[in-house]
């Protein structure tokens, strides 16, 4: 009997779901909704300005505008409003998201842009969230006098099923776009672990046999043993890369906030950076008191990666120029290089993990694209921001990094 009975409430459930489901196609389908696309059309701009104001101040934008602007959020706007316009006369049988080009092209483009800012799927889940929120608001405020449950019921059901498959377009592609940028980085990094490993093994191999002589030539082991101490910094280096990579990925690092100098750090830096440290010049600006609390540790490796990118991707001819100039109630650093520049596209997503400008890599200058992505983590646990500024191939890059004078 009780089988029978759990049978009974299973079909029960089963019922009562797809009459949900029959009632729901009815109420999208039998409903004159042809005010929907019109009130959300009026509010185009007020709707799209307040969803990036609701976006900017998500952690993962860090309360930071410029992070939040999405250039194919207006396209999807008029691509959902144009598919819920051909749908909204009851006659209509209503389309599918998913089968709409329209939609299915500015979803796909602002995932993938939101990759290229380093942005995981969760993030741009909640952004199409808010934006579901601010179009429900405009439709709540422009609900026709009178209008009848079944108009409102298939407004809200039309909407939702525009953004859902809006959503699964954009996620759809966000998450390949991830794939393929990890397996990209995961080949790098063998590539880059494999280097140091056959300089260690094959001098390694030279040593033994040298030593193995009568009379070695202990001035060319010398050589081969400073090769393999060479070839383990590296590796250090690397590995060193890679940790503080999940510690940004987990939350960032702990800051340990003392009084000190910038001018006297971005100097101490500059002065560590080998032989490019002769190409290297500091600028900063008379009579600026560049004393402040910050990380003084965390800080070279700021702009460590900084000038090591600007010499790395210049002409050994060329000079770098550092300046230090007083804004508000901080500073601003620039690094600036006449080296081979930035396309303008990609200046936005440069300091997402494992980017890479794409004529560094199409130069087959080696990187893992990581530098960028640990420097914009510290700037921003600091309280700063970091920025790039280039008038295109071959014409240089700036950094620009906004530092407050005291970090509490």
């Amino acid at each position: 009997m009780a089988e029978e009975k759990r049978a009974e409430i299973i079909a029960n459930e089963i019922i009562a779901t797809e009459e949900v489901a029959r009632q729901a196609a009815t109420y999208a389908s039998a409903s004159d909704l042809s005010w929907v696309a019109g009130a959300l059309t009026a509010r185009r701009e007020a709707i799209i300005d307040s969803w990036l104001a609701v976006t900017a101040a998500q952690p993962f934008h860090h309360g930071q505008r410029e992070r939040a602007v999405a250039d194919h959020i207006p396209e999807l706007f008029d691509a959902l409003v144009a598919l819920l316009e051909r749908a909204a006369p009851r006659w209509i049988e209503p389309g599918a998201p998913l089968d709409d080009a329209a939609v299915r092209e500015a979803a796909e483009l602002h995932a993938k842009m939101r990759v290229a800012q380093g942005l995981e799927p969760a993030h741009v889940s909640t952004e199409f969230r808010l934006l579901r929120q601010e179009l429900w608001r405009t439709l709540r405020e422009a609900l026709p006098d009178g209008a009848s449950l079944r108009d409102t019921i298939g407004a809200q059901i039309l909407l939702n099923d525009a953004l859902d498959g809006a959503m699964t377009l954009a996620l759809t592609a966000l998450t390949a776009q991830i794939t393929q940028v990890r397996e990209e980085f995961l080949a790098t990094v063998v590539h880059e672990v494999r280097r140091p490993l056959t300089v260690m093994r094959g001098n390694a191999a030279l040593a033994r046999r040298l030593l193995g002589r009568p009379e070695p030539n202990m001035a060319q082991v010398d050589i081969l043993l400073g090769r393999i101490e060479e070839a383990t910094t590296q590796m250090n280096a690397l590995l060193s890369t890679l940790v503080e990579l999940s510690q940004a990925a987990l939350g960032g690092f702990a800051l340990n906030l003392t009084s000190g100098d910038l001018a006297a750090i971005v100097e101490g830096t500059i002065a560590q950076a080998g032989p490019g440290a002769a190409r290297v010049r500091l600028i900063v600006a008379p009579g600026l008191d560049t004393t402040g609390r910050w990380d003084i540790e965390r800080l070279p490796q700021i702009f460590s990666n900084l000038l090591e990118n600007a010499l790395k991707y210049s002409p050994a001819a060329t000079p770098v120029t550092v300046t230090i100039a007083g804004e508000g109630e901080g500073f601003v650093c620039r690094v600036t290089d006449e080296g081979i520049g930035i396309p303008a596209e990609e200046l936005s997503g440069l300091f997402a993990r494992y980017r890479r400008a794409s004529n560094a890599v199409s130069d087959g200058i080696e990187g893992l694209g990581l530098g960028l992505y640990l420097c914009r983590a510290l700037v921003e646990m600091h309280g700063g921001r970091i920025w790039a500024s280039s008038p295109g191939r071959g014409q240089g890059v700036t950094m620009h990094v906004a530092l407050p004078r005291v970090v509490e």
